[in-house]
Formats: structure tokens, C-alpha cells, sequence
């Protein structure tokens, strides 16, 4: 089978990891040979009929009867000729991803032995047909022998052919005692084959290794580099963790880590994610989007590319970040190569057993050990060749054990990572675990083919203070998977199953903060160091490896037009008065790094930075409609000197203006209870409950404030007498509201008094009308039991219903409640509007 464009690159179906996959050609195989019609013409030739020229090359000539007449030396010329392109099926859901492939049938030995019968007698035809069809699922019996742990006993043999020489372990009688976990080792291979099996029906993924490593002695726990190791994929015997591959985002708290112990930075440190070009590139986020200014933290754990490049230019550069991360046992890299700055997001490549390593430096704070396998060797008489029982008492420290706690705390903040659904799965119960993942891409498009980029090397790298496990999960044969094959459902299930498992029996650890961990207070204003003057409320507390030494610009409270955060006029609304601080501005500290980075931020700045404080203010007027164009109205079912009963109610506001509203502010004897941001509409309908239950004062003001863009606003305000509350045995003394009702009449104009039904086409409308032979407090119209229009108190009205045609077809129910002196009445209407 090949690819239409690339006839040379065959591939053959058994072989590869998932030959389901290739299913549809294969029964169109079969069904061929199938319907396949066999005639000895004489002892020397064959007649075969049924043939369909679709599914044949030129070579083979076909007759207008669709028969071929051969000789019996011919036919396995003939099943050669069979070319079957998936475009040429007839099926109904076409898998886009087969739609460049050809199969062709390569005749074999069998084929053949096959022919040789067929011509000598020895079996039918269709004996012959049956042969063809059922050889081709045949499945030869699975050798294999029976080695506790190959994946870690070969990795050992390797291991000491290269520190030894070869046939190392094999001679002189030698005992090895290896540093396996028998019970994790276990775990492991079952957990991996389990995920995997999962993975091929699934996600179209059908590999997965893992490594784990003691964090306390830098020994091999376990290591499972391929699915099945006596596989007979060609791919089978390769060690998947001592192999490189793209490590991709996984790489990042490397480079982040080489810059805090280097900086003045810390986990909140702005940084800005946008469009920015590096000398002559241009690099992108995986998402193609930008999310402006945000935290290292946040940053870190979006997987974000912009601010991973800025940090690279930011921590020194290439030659440094490659002699820090071979210190960390990446020795992948090389200081002879050129890498620039995509080593920041890792377009290179790395062995998963280097980054384990990495990370459990991290986890140890910036001791580095020497991994190993091996416990110690004896030879027959009990001489010790190699000892590594102690090894934990040999480390170096690297670099700075502040940066690492930083960099882990970042890593095992929950805050930090994007949603809920991540955090269920990178928690271990009861204990802290650091983690970094990543999914890579791999540009799967085939010419002239719409674009198309699949997931490849799926990563999860997590640590706690006890273990360091590394998982990796993908096709060896770099076949593509599907889109939904991500690190969270294809990888992490194994790495969660196994860290629980892992931890069942050992001890609750935790992250513990190092004494050279620096603590200091710094301004949210400029991200420095803050003065005596700094107000409290711009203070904040964070932790540095490296000591910052600059302090924060003076600054002092002046009073602005919050709509531009310029001066105040005559013109200025009193809502529109805000209190800022006036600081000397300062470029953020890692952007100002280049300049023409600056110059990519700042409109990003006046989205995301605070207005509690700015750098200047200008003399100039902020624009905005004069007051004559802002109308704005607010009712409420609240009724000026209303006597409330009861500790709660429920109250119904409705706005409407001429500039979309912002905010609703609520206040009770002039101080503001709550404020309902409103997002930008111009009119709207809000339920509050009032809660008066822990009101003693005999009367409340009561004022709703309605304030648009332009912070001009609108105000309606209410006296309300709170009563004492009522026992039981008052309650039947109580004269209720409902007697200032009864003097109270309604009559209806439209509809008729006498009908409380009315029917409309959907394209017309009418008005609701009524007069009330005196004024009530307030009246609502509910339209399906919502609030349809709050009205002013007023004797006569009328509410146009389906104005704006745009009242479906449907039957409505419409109620008229009228209020007076706290007490209710309503009227119910019946509206069916009908279909022309």
C-alpha cells in the first residue's frame, strides 16, 4: 500500500501498529477475489471472469464480458495487477484520512505454492479463492521467552557494556542487584498495556512508555519503554526512554527555572503574550491567539510560546541555558550546535530519561546525583566491583535551591492551571505533585489536500519530593493519531494510576521552603521594591531566588474622569469621579528587555493593567455626549413610604436608556450594599431580595442608581418603614393591606372588558389598555411570568404588545398586577398569536 503522490514510500498493512485502520481496503481485497469466477480452458490456461476494471492496473486486459483469459504461469502476474484506490469506493462516510492511500497485493511464496495446485489438480478453484482470502488474516503463532522485566534488564546490559565493556555482565559469575521496585515494575507494564489497548481503539495511539525515579537516591524504580516487548513490530526492541524525542512545553520550566536564579523575577512577575517578531521571525501559540499581559505563573502553565521566547533572550541565551541544562543531565544538547531561540519552546529533541532526571532535580532543589540502575555487584567470592546502596550520599549542588522551590511551586499550584477537569487529574490524594505536559503537533497534510495537523508526542513529566515519573505516549511508527489524542486521554491516565499506586505506603511529603528562599515586599503599581509611602493597598508579598534592589517610584492620590483618566471639568458627572495614583511610570521589567518588544504591549496594557493608578493626566476634557442625549429610566415594584412585613423581598427592577448602562448600584441610608455590573445594554430586567432582617430603625432609605458608559445617571430613591415582626398570636389582629384594595377598581379597554382572551397574527400588534378610577403605587405587566414592563403609577395606560413583531407563534399568558399600599392585584390576559 502507498500513498498516491509518494508511490515509493510503501507500507505494508500487518506491519504497521493499527492495520484496522487500513480495513476498508483490505474487504475490498477480499470481496475481489471473492467474486471471482474460475474455468480451465485446457491443461496450460485459465479463464477468470466477474473482473471489475476499476480495481485492476492497465496491464491486465479485461474483455467487454469483464473476463481475462490467462495462462496458468500468468496468474500471479494477475493477483499483482490488483490495484484498489480508497477514492474508488462507494461508501457513505468516506474516512478522509484514507482517501490518498492505494492498496496493491504483492504475491509471496504462498501465492506461489497456491498456483502450483491449482494448476497440478490438487485443489478446486474454490479452495484456491478461500486460500487467498483467508491468508491474509493468518496470524503465525507468537514467539516469545519468558524474561522477568526485559525493558529494565536490557537497559541494565546496556548500561554496563557502556560503563564496562561488552559481554560485561555475563562473565566471572558476577551477582548484579538492581535498583527495580518489583512492585512498580508491575504496576507499570500493567497500567501502560491497559492505557494502550485503550489508546489504539480509541485514539488511534498504540505505544506508551514510562520511567520512575527515587527522588531521595537517584535509582531506577521502573521503566517501561514499549507496549510489549516481545511484539513482532520492527519497532519493538527500541528504548523508547533512551530515545529522543520532542519534549516541546515540557522544556519550559527549564528555561524558566535558569532565569529566576539568575533574575530579580518572581512567580507574578508580568510578562506580555503578544505579536511579537524576533530579529526576522515570527513565532506563534499553538492556538494562534494572544492573551496580553499576564503572570510567569500563568504563563507556565498556559503553555504559552511568546513569553517562553522572551524569557530565553531575558535569561542570558543560548550558551548559557544549554550549559545549565546539561547540569540538569539534559545532554542531548550541545554547546556546538545552533539551536536560537525555538530551544525556548524545544523544537529539538530529548530522551525521557533525561528529562525524569531534570525534574527530579528540581524535586530534590538543585541536588543532582548520578542515576543508576544498579544497586551494587559481586563477583563468585563476594568481591564488591561496583556499590551504589549509598548514593544519596553523593550530590552536587547545581544551582540554586530558592529557584527550584519557585519553579515547584509553580509547577504544584492548582491556581495556575487552567480549569477544574485538569486538576482532577494532576492530584495525587492528600499531597503535593508538580507537574508540566504537553502535546506536540505533527503537519500531517498531504498536497493539494486541505491543511491538516494531528497530535504526536503526548508528555506528562510530574514530580513529588519521593518520585519523579516521566510518561510518553504516541505511534513509533510516527502514524498519525486522532485530534482528541491528547496528553490528558492518552497519557496522564497511566501517570495518575501509577504515582497512587507509587504512594500508597509511603509518608505524606511536602515541598519544604529553603532558608535562601528571599521574601519581600514589592509594589503592584511598578513590580519593585516598595517606599515608606507605597499605600497598603498596593503592597504585595512574593519570593525571590535572586534579591531585588530596585524600589518603586513616588506617587500620590489625585481625582480624575474615570471615562479617560483625565482632569476633571464642569462637564464631568459625579459618577465619573474616581480616585487614582499618580506614579512615575516604568517599563515592565522583562518586556523592557527590547524595545521594540514595548512597542507590541501597550495596547494590551490598557486592557489588562490596573486604572487605580496611571502616569500622567492631561489637561484635556474627556469626550462624551452631552447630558440631553443620556435619558435614562429605572423603576422598581418598590413603593415610596411601603410598609414591609417581612424580614425578605423580592423586588423587580427594570431599566431603559439611551447609552448602554455599566453598572446598578444599590444603596440603604446612603451606603452602598451591592453593586450589579451590567454588560453594556441599554435596557434590562434584574430580581433582587432585599434582606431587612437585621433592620431595627423604624424607617430606610432605599435608593437604585442606574449608571451608563459615559457615567451619567439616574437614581430612584424610596422611604420603606420596616414593622416589628409579627408573633403568632398578634398575626390574626393584624389589619392587613388587603383592605386599601377594595376601593380600588380596574377597567379594561383593550381587550374588552368581557374577554380576557385576544388573538393576533404574528405580523400584527396591539395595545394594552386600561384606566383605574384612581392612582395605584406601581403596575407590572408579566408577560409568561416574567416581568414584561414596570410602569409608573398613573390612571390610564397603554403597553404596545408585539411592536417589534417579533412574538412567535404561540399561546401567552399575559398578567396586569397592580400595587397599592404594599398590598396586590393582578389581572390574566390569554394572547395566541397565530400564523398567517
Amino acid at each position: 500500500m502507498y500513498k498516491e503522490n509518494t508511490p515509493k514510500d510503501i507500507i505494508k498493512i500487518e506491519q504497521t501498529e493499527n492495520p484496522n485502520f487500513y480495513k476498508p481496503l483490505k474487504d475490498k481485497f477480499k470481496a475481489i477475489v471473492a467474486d471471482m469466477k474460475f474455468e480451465a480452458i485446457n491443461e496450460s490456461n485459465v479463464k477468470i471472469c466477474k473482473l471489475d476494471r476499476t480495481f485492476f492496473k492497465n496491464d491486465i486486459k479485461i474483455d467487454d464480458n469483464w473476463c481475462v483469459k490467462i495462462d496458468y504461469n500468468y496468474l500471479m502476474t494477475f493477483l499483482n495487477g490488483i490495484q484498489i484506490p480508497y477514492s474508488k469506493l462507494n461508501i457513505s462516510n468516506p474516512n478522509s484520512d484514507l482517501s490518498w492511500y492505494i492498496l496493491e497485493y504483492n504475491t509471496w511464496r504462498k501465492d506461489f505454492v497456491l498456483w502450483r495446485m491449482l494448476e497440478d489438480l490438487k485443489i478446486k478453484n474454490d479452495d484456491y479463492k478461500n486460500s487467498l482470502i483467508t491468508s491474509l488474516d493468518f496470524q503465525f503463532k507468537k514467539y516469545s521467552e519468558k524474561i522477568k522485566y526485559p525493558y529494565f534488564v536490557f537497559y541494565v546490559k546496556e548500561y554496563l557494556e557502556n560503563k564496562y565493556w561488552k559481554d560485561f555482565e555475563s562473565q566471572w559469575g558476577l551477582k548484579i542487584y538492581t535498583t527495580i521496585d518489583p512492585n512498580l515494575q508491575d504496576k507499570a507494564e500493567e497500567l501502560v498495556k491497559k492505557q494502550v489497548e485503550t489508546n489504539k481503539t480509541k485514539y488511534w495511539a498504540s505505544n506508551a512508555a514510562l520511567i520512575s525515579l527515587d527522588n531521595k537516591t537517584w535509582q531506577i524504580l521502573a521503566m517501561v519503554w514499549w507496549v510489549d516487548y516481545f511484539s513482532s513490530d520492527r519497532w519493538s526492541n527500541v528504548n523508547i526512554i533512551t530515545s529522543e524525542k520532542q519534549p516541546w512545553s515540557s522544556f519550559k520550566p527549564i528555561v524558566y527555572s535558569y532565569a529566576i536564579s539568575q533574575k530579580p523575577i518572581w512567580p507574578d512577575t508580568p510578562i506580555y503574550d503578544t505579536d511579537t517578531t524576533f530579529a526576522k521571525w515570527n513565532p506563534d501559540n499553538y492556538d494562534q491567539k494572544y492573551m496580553g499581559r499576564m503572570s510567569l505563573r500563568k504563563a507556565l502553565w498556559y503553555s504559552r510560546n511568546i513569553p517562553a521566547v522572551k524569557i530565553f533572550f531575558y535569561a542570558w541565551w543560548e550558551n548559557e541555558i544549554i550549559k545549565y541544562a546539561n547540569s540538569l543531565w539534559i545532554e542531548s544538547l550541545n554547546g556546538w550546535s545552533y539551536y536560537g531561540w525555538p530551544l525556548a519552546i524545544w523544537t529539538w529533541e530529548v530522551k525521557p530519561l533525561e528529562l525524569a532526571q531534570a525534574y527530579s532535580v528540581f524535586a530534590n532543589q538543585w541536588v543532582r546525583k548520578d542515576i543508576t540502575p544498579i544497586l551494587r555487584i559481586e563477583d563468585k567470592k563476594w568481591n564488591i566491583i561496583e556499590n551504589n546502596e549509598n548514593s544519596w550520599k553523593k550530590w552536587t549542588q547545581v544551582l540554586s535551591d530558592a529557584a527550584a522551590y519557585i519553579i515547584t511551586t509553580i509547577l504544584s499550584d492548582p491556581a495556575n492551571r487552567p480549569n477544574d477537569f485538569w486538576n482532577n487529574v494532576l492530584t495525587l490524594k492528600d499531597r503535593k505533585v508538580a507537574a508540566k505536559t504537553w502535546t506536540s503537533n505533527k503537519d500531517v497534510t498531504v498536497k493539494w489536500k486541505e491543511k491538516k495537523i494531528l497530535p504526536s508526542d503526548l508528555w506528562t513529566a510530574w514530580y513529588t519530593p519521593q518520585i519523579t515519573t516521566v510518561v510518553w505516549a504516541w505511534n513509533t511508527d510516527w502514524s498519525p493519531t486522532k485530534w482528541s489524542c491528547d496528553w490528558l486521554n492518552c497519557a496522564a491516565p497511566i501517570w495518575h494510576s501509577y504515582m497512587e499506586y507509587a504512594h500508597k505506603w509511603l509518608p505524606k511529603e511536602t515541598f519544604d521552603e529553603p532558608e535562601s528562599v528571599i521574601h519581600a515586599t514589592i509594589s503592584k503599581s511598578s513590580w519593585k521594591l516598595v517606599w515608606d509611602s507605597t499605600p497598603n493597598e498596593l503592597k504585595v508579598s512574593s519570593i525571590f531566588a535572586v534579591k531585588p534592589t530596585d524600589y518603586d517610584s513616588w506617587m500620590k492620590q489625585v481625582q480624575v474622569d474615570g471615562l479617560c483618566n483625565w482632569a476633571i471639568s464642569d462637564l464631568t458627572p459625579p459618577e465619573a469621579i474616581k480616585t487614582v495614583y499618580l506614579w512615575t511610570s516604568s517599563a515592565p521589567i522583562i518586556d523592557s528587555y527590547d524595545k521594540n518588544w514595548l512597542k507590541t504591549i501597550w495596547g494590551f496594557s490598557l486592557d489588562s493593567w490596573s486604572w487605580s493608578f496611571v502616569s500622567s493626566i492631561s489637561d484635556a476634557i474627556c469626550e462624551r455626549p452631552g447630558l440631553d442625549s443620556a435619558w435614562i429610566m429605572i423603576s422598581t415594584t418598590l413603593v415610596d413610604w411601603e410598609n414591609i412585613n417581612w424580614s425578605k423581598k423580592n423586588v423587580d427592577i427594570r431599566f431603559d436608556a439611551t447609552n448602554p448602562i455599566i453598572k446598578i448600584e444599590i444603596t440603604k441610608d446612603d451606603k452602598i450594599i451591592r453593586t450589579i455590573p451590567i454588560d453594556n445594554k441599554n435596557w434590562g430586567n434584574i430580581e433582587e431580595i432585599f434582606d431587612f432582617s437585621n433592620d431595627q430603625a423604624w424607617t430606610h432609605k432605599i435608593t437604585i442608581k442606574a449608571v451608563d458608559k459615559f457615567y451619567y445617571s439616574k437614581s430612584s430613591i424610596y422611604s420603606l418603614n420596616i414593622n416589628q415582626w409579627l408573633s403568632d398570636n398578634n398575626w390574626n389582629s393584624w389589619t392587613t393591606n388587603e383592605n386599601f384594595t377594595e376601593n380600588l377598581s380596574l377597567s379594561m379597554q383593550n381587550p374588552i372588558e368581557w374577554d380576557t382572551d385576544i388573538s393576533i397574527y404574528n405580523d400584527q400588534f396591539f395595545n394594552l389598555k386600561w384606566i383605574f378610577n384612581v392612582n395605584p403605587d406601581a403596575i407590572n405587566i408579566y408577560l409568561n411570568w416574567s416581568i414584561f414592563k414596570i410602569i409608573d403609577s398613573t390612571k390610564s395606560f397603554a403597553v404596545p404588545i408585539n411592536e417589534q413583531k417579533d412574538f412567535n407563534v404561540w399561546t401567552y399568558s399575559i398578567k396586569i398586577e397592580w400595587i397599592l399600599w404594599g398590598a396586590k392585584t393582578s389581572k390574566n390576559i390569554t394572547l395566541t398569536v397565530l400564523s398567517r
